[in-house]
């Protein structure tokens, strides 16, 4: 095989987990490819929110993808009982996945990462303790790979990784409304909850439209459409929108420790389920393990005997070990949807915490304590008996 075709890693899938760690991997001086199936600038379907921790783990600014901030939300339950809150220090940055995406990539690539975009890959194979992958644009070596392809990627498969995942589903779409309407509520997102078994409707603003959304840990959601009608249909700020573009994506969702890195590949964000149990949210989370893994390949292509176990290791330490409290959050939140919504969602104390976690101030463990000792979680404890044999019944 040819020398421009053999490289010490390839990184399949340009999505911020992915781009981040190619971009890593090349600031080391790391022969670096990175392969995806769509050209960029492409559409992905997300709410596009960054938390308070996307620019800290980041090393370059990305003021010229942001499109507005989110300072206020607005909460209902089914479209009714609705409450404006405005969580201090709440401020999430929106921004639109093919921007920002993009962005990340041409960071990649001045970092010296080179690119195969418009490329799917169609087989992995080990050989010779070196990773042959095949794709439509020609095979490619390396003696690591990081598994950056999404949700349903099938790179982990082929290093015996991940092979039961349990995915959720979500169908967003962009609306545009008129100019006068989108200033009112730009700096406002919405939540419906109780509208979606086991998940959540929502809006977001970007720059000129709003971002619609409704998600599910379910494994089926037939009734995706319809749900997203209605929450078009009873918002003030979202009624007689232009649909422009619908897309519907898997939902990974994190059931707990496994390996995330085996024989030289390293999975990452979406496809490590590296996505929070409560919110869905996976930026973040993509980004962190898309440096730590750059980090692990580095050591791993030095003859470290021990990356991969260092790096599942790593992220269970620094990113997935607070999903076990997002976890038992979302479990209670969505067996009693009605409850948590009026003493928590409801609760000016409640948010508040949550947007301490959204910027980053705290983590879920620390969060779980602070709901604990609330007024709300009081409550919660004081009624749990009668849920039980509730629920019993």
């Amino acid at each position: 095989m040819t020398g421009e075709r053999v490289y010490e890693t390839i990184v399949i899938g340009g999505g911020p987990a992915g781009a981040t760690a190619a971009r890593r991997l090349a600031l080391a001086g790391r022969h670096t490819l990175l392969i995806d199936a769509a050209r960029f600038p492409r559409p992905k379907a997300c709410g596009g929110g960054l938390t308070g921790n996307v620019q800290r783990f980041l090393d370059f600014p990305i003021d010229s993808v942001v499109e507005n901030a989110v300072t206020e939300t607005l909460c209902m339950f089914r479209g009714r009982r609705t409450i404006l809150l405005k969580p201090v220090g709440l401020n999430v940055a929106m921004v639109r996945r093919d921007l920002f995406d993009h962005l990340l990539v041409k960071k990649a690539l001045e970092a010296g990462a080179n690119l195969k975009d418009g490329t799917r890959v169609r087989r992995l194979e080990r050989k010779n303790d070196r990773w042959r992958v095949e794709t439509t644009k020609g095979a490619y070596e390396s003696q690591t790979v990081i598994g950056a392809d999404g949700a349903a990627g099938r790179t982990g498969e082929a290093a015996g990784l991940r092979r039961e995942k349990r995915l959720g589903i979500a169908l967003d779409c962009e609306v545009s409304v008129p100019r006068e309407r989108f200033e009112r509520f730009k700096r406002r997102a919405i939540f419906d909850f109780g509208i979606v078994p086991r998940g959540y409707g929502w809006s977001f603003p970007k720059g000129d439209r709003f971002s619609i959304g409704v998600g599910t840990t379910e494994k089926h959601f037939p009734e995706a459409r319809e749900h997203l009608r209605l929450l078009i249909a009873r918002h003030e700020s979202l009624r007689g929108a232009k649909v422009l573009d619908t897309r519907g994506a898997p939902l990974p969702f994190w059931k707990g420790f496994e390996p995330l890195a085996r024989q030289g590949v390293f999975l990452v964000g979406d496809a490590a389920g590296l996505v929070d149990p409560l919110s869905g949210e996976g930026i973040s989370y993509a980004i962190r393990s898309g440096i730590l893994a750059a980090r692990f390949v580095d050591e791993k292509i030095s003859g470290g005997a021990n990356a991969e176990g260092g790096y599942t290791e790593t992220v269970e330490k620094e990113i997935s070990r607070g999903f076990a409290f997002a976890l038992r959050l979302a479990e209670i939140f969505f067996t009693h949807p009605r409850l948590c919504y009026f003493i928590g969602v409801r609760s000016i104390s409640v948010n508040n915490v949550f947007a301490r976690l959204i910027s980053g101030e705290i983590d879920y463990a620390q969060l779980y304590e602070e709901l604990a000792a609330s007024f709300p979680g009081r409550v919660y404890r004081a009624l749990k008996p009668v849920l039980k044999r509730w629920k019993a019944a």
